[in-house]
């Protein structure tokens, strides 16, 4: 990320929850990852049970290699907002 980072909500990326338009959250880095799905190792309906949702425990419970924690960096489009009331 540059210095031009966004930052997205968790109800904002809650409404990328399709095939067509699919983000999910890693370890507070939003990812859009629909063009990965079709290409995944497991299958899009891993992705797809987490659009749209924080996907940190999936991705963590699965080993993925040292290749996947990198490559999913071409992902990221932005940063979680956590906002505190």
């Amino acid at each position: 990320m540059t210095n031009d980072t966004k930052y997205f909500t968790r109800e904002e990326v809650s409404k990328h929850n399709t095939e067509s338009d699919c983000w999910i959250i890693i370890d507070s880095g939003v990812y859009d990852v629909t063009t990965f799905l079709q290409d995944h190792p497991g299958g899009s309906y891993a992705i797809m049970t987490c659009a749209g949702k924080d996907a940190t425990d999936d991705f963590k419970s699965v080993c993925h290699s040292s290749n996947a924690n990198t490559f999913k960096e071409d992902f990221l489009v932005g940063k979680l907002r956590e906002d505190k009331v």
